[in-house]
C-alpha cells in the first residue's frame, strides 16, 4: 500500500526539518510518497528541503508563489500517486509508527475510509502541554464543532488519513477559505463518509506565535461558524439553538482570541493556565 503525505511549507524553516524527518523516517510494510509544496520561502526552508530531496528520492517538492496554504495543499492533492493521503503542516510532526499503524487498519477495515486519532499540543522547543485525545463522533458534533472546539472532543487534521478515493469523490480544499478549509472538507466528507477511529497517538501540532490557530483565533472562530451554517439546513433549528444557548461561551472564545493578539499579559497567562 502507497501512503503519500502532504506538506504546504512557507518559512518555517526552524521547524520544518523535524516534521521531515518525522516522515522519512516511518518504517513499516508500505511504499512512501512525500510531496512538499513550498510557496518561495524566503528563509532556509528550501534549503532544507532540497537536501532531503537528494537523500531520498521519495520526496517530491515545488517552489512557488502561490494564495495560501489552501491552494499548496490543493496542488500536493492534484500530484499525489498513492492509497492513503495525510495532509501535515511544516510545523507538525507524525509520532513513530504511526504509517504502520494506520495502514494496519485500512487493510483490516477494508471498508473504513477516513481514519483519524490522538494528537498532543507542543510548543516550539517540542515540549507536549497538552494530550488532546479524539473520540468517535456523531455528524451533529461535527456540525457545531464550534460549540466544543479544543474541549470536548478533537479532530486533528495531522492525524486524519483518507483513502484516494474520498478526494475523488469529494474534491479540493476551498482556496477562498484559509482559516477552516480543514474543517470545512472534513464535514463535506462526513456527510459520505464515516470516520473511523483509532485508539493511538498519532501526531503532534505545533503552537507559537507565529501559528494561525493563535494569530487569527477570533476570526478562525468565526469562520467556522460561517463554515458550518452550510450544514444547518439537515436540522436548522437545531443548531440555531444550540448557537444561542453557546453564545456566551462562542463570545469568550472571540474575545480570548483578541485578547491572545493584544496582550502580552493575557498570552503569559494562558501558557501558564495550560501548564498547570
Amino acid at each position: 500500500m502507497k501512503v503519500s503525505i502532504i506538506t504546504p511549507s512557507l518559512n518555517q524553516g526552524n521547524f520544518l526539518e523535524e516534521t521531515i524527518n518525522s516522515v522519512v523516517k516511518q518504517k513499516g510494510d508500505f511504499e512512501l510518497e512525500y510531496i512538499i509544496i513550498d510557496g518561495q520561502s524566503t528563509d532556509n526552508s528550501l534549503e532544507i528541503i532540497k537536501k532531503y530531496a537528494k537523500k531520498y528520492p521519495f520526496i517530491k517538492y515545488i517552489s512557488e508563489k502561490d494564495s495560501g496554504q489552501s491552494e499548496a495543499v490543493n496542488k500536493g492533492f492534484k500530484m499525489f500517486s498513492g492509497e492513503i493521503l495525510n495532509w501535515l503542516a511544516c510545523d507538525d510532526i507524525l509520532t513513530d509508527g504511526v504509517l504502520c499503524k494506520v495502514v494496519d487498519f485500512f487493510e483490516k477495515n477494508r471498508n473504513s475510509n477516513v481514519v483519524f486519532g490522538h494528537n498532543q499540543f507542543i510548543d516550539k522547543n517540542g515540549k507536549v502541554f497538552r494530550y488532546f485525545k479524539s473520540r468517535k463522533f456523531s455528524r451533529p458534533e461535527l456540525i457545531k464543532r464550534w460549540s466544543c472546539v479544543y474541549c470536548k472532543f478533537n479532530l486533528p487534521q495531522p492525524s486524519i488519513f483518507v483513502r484516494k478515493k474520498v478526494l475523488n469523490d469529494i474534491g479540493l480544499l476551498d482556496e477562498q477559505n484559509h482559516l477552516c478549509m480543514d474543517y470545512d472538507w472534513y464535514l463535506k466528507i462526513n456527510k459520505k463518509y464515516e470516520f473511523y477511529f483509532i485508539d493511538e497517538l498519532l501526531s503532534k501540532s505545533r503552537y507559537h506565535s507565529d501559528c494561525k490557530s493563535i494569530k487569527f483565533m477570533d476570526l478562525q472562530y468565526k469562520k467556522s461558524i460561517q463554515v458550518s451554517k452550510k450544514f444547518w439546513k439537515e436540522n436548522y433549528f437545531h443548531y440555531l439553538f444550540s448557537c444561542l444557548y453557546h453564545s456566551p461561551y462562542i463570545f469568550t472564545c472571540v474575545l480570548s482570541g483578541k485578547l491572545r493578539k493584544r496582550s502580552p499579559i493575557f498570552n503569559r497567562l494562558m501558557n501558564f493556565l495550560k501548564r498547570s
